[in-house]
């Protein structure tokens, strides 16, 4: 298993298509009621585990990390986070940054970034591995890099330059992906990092990502749209915020605040899917924004010991379902909405959901160490014991497909053979009205 940096930073450009705008709502921020109520917030503050940060373990616990996937899968990425060593950080301009205002041209500036970016998770899960200290001083000169940049959003979502000129701090998928993920990888390291990298990537973390979304919460800032979206962008973001936050706060009322935030906002993304669980968006779309749920939802579980529970809500357990009941046939979906040809359910997503809400599928039944990569946060997700691997299901397993599933409220029809059946005269179709 290796990570996939450039493969998801395309997909974050991908999604940007639905680019990102700011609205003020002018409320006077003195006189208006708070939108994260006080009183939930102090709920959640009770129950906050005041040691969770992230996913899996820091550094020291040498339990953790020699145990960690497969001897081969550990080999893979130390040797991955070698090949960076001689390499220096590959160099960004301002130039390089206002490429896509002047020219609409994203790849140049892509290319670029999602090398740097992606070294973040490379470094630090290989000196968790390794723990000699040898990656440490790379990692210093990405943190350092990233500090000098004058935003961290996407150009796309920059389109007045406003972020560039230091104008506006706006949220979008490329910033809170970057604080979530070196916010993660500071409380990994925390004990290894020297004062000056550990405090620099927390001031920066702070200030272009997790105090940001607090003050546009409290009317102090301008609002992203996001926050009331009911695509992609909105669990997105949310997880990245929220996993930061978690990371790096550490007063229990604060880290209950974005707890909160995201326990109210996410609502809206579940308010996007069709009562029966269709995702309008996609099949990629409900890897990219159903699989960001599923972390954010767990990031809560986890710090809160399940006293918060996202996955116990309304509205999540049919869109949870919606790549099981998609399938046309064997590994093949509708291609219906923003969605490539051959897009399929990622498996990791398929495991955790079949076994966190027991819906007893014949397929799914393990996670292989090689099917649980992705970025650093989520590598450790599925590597290391989560709600999906503690839930106690009953033995008993449903059918197969059935030949039909109808999305009443969606409009779509999946007919599916007769899988006793092959040859000629056998088809399996998906049908979309409206």
């Amino acid at each position: 298993m290796k990570f996939f940096p450039l493969f998801f930073f395309a997909l974050l450009l991908w999604a940007s298509a639905h680019s990102v705008s700011t609205a003020w709502s002018g409320i006077d921020s003195a006189t208006s009621e708070p939108e994260i109520p006080v009183a939930r917030v102090q709920e959640i503050a009770r129950v906050v585990d005041p040691d969770f940060r992230t996913f899996g373990q820091p550094i020291e616990n040498r339990e953790f990390w020699e145990n960690f996937l497969t001897a081969e899968i550990r080999q893979e990425l130390i040797q991955s986070a070698e090949s960076l060593l001689d390499q220096p950080l590959p160099p960004t301009t301002d130039e390089l940054f206002l490429d896509f205002s002047r020219t609409g041209n994203r790849t140049r500036w892509q290319r670029v970034a999602g090398q740097r970016r992606g070294r973040v998770d490379t470094l630090a899960i290989a000196e968790c591995l390794e723990n000699k200290g040898r990656f440490l001083p790379a990692f210093r000169e990405v943190v350092e890099g990233l500090a000098e940049e004058p935003t961290w959003v996407y150009p796309a979502h920059d389109k007045n330059e406003q972020n560039f000129r230091g104008e506006a701090v706006t949220i979008d998928l490329g910033s809170s992906r970057v604080a979530w993920e070196l916010a993660t990888a500071v409380a990994l390291l925390d004990g290894k990092l020297d004062p000056e990298t550990r405090d620099l990537a927390i001031r920066e973390i702070r200030r272009r990502v997790v105090e940001a979304f607090r003050l546009k919460l409290e009317k102090k800032a301008e609002r992203d749209s996001w926050f009331d979206r009911t695509n992609n962008w909105n669990s997105v973001c949310l997880a990245g915020v929220t996993g930061a936050a978690l990371a790096i706060v550490e007063d229990p009322e604060d880290r209950a605040f974005y707890i909160a935030a995201a326990e109210k906002l996410s609502q809206n993304f579940l308010d996007g899917f069709t009562p029966d669980g269709y995702c309008s968006e996609g099949m990629s779309y409900w890897n990219y924004g159903f699989g960001h749920y599923l972390s954010l939802a767990e990031l809560v579980w986890q710090s809160t010991n399940g006293a918060v529970d996202l996955f116990d809500r309304k509205g999540v357990r049919e869109p949870a379902a919606f790549g099981w009941k998609a399938a046309i046939t064997d590994q093949v979906y509708p291609t219906f909405s923003d969605c490539p040809l051959n897009s399929k359910p990622v498996e990791r997503y398929m495991w955790f959901v079949k076994h966190r809400f027991c819906f007893g599928w014949p397929d799914y039944l393990t996670l292989s160490p090689e099917a649980g990569g992705g970025n650093l946060p989520e590598s450790l997700m599925f590597g290391a014991p989560n709600s999906a691997s503690k839930t106690e299901c009953d033995s008993q397993q449903s059918p197969k497909q059935s030949y039909r599933t109808w999305f009443n409220d969606a409009g779509v029809l999946i007919c599916r053979h007769d899988e006793s059946r092959s040859g000629e005269g056998v088809m399996s179709v998906a049908m979309k009205g409206g």
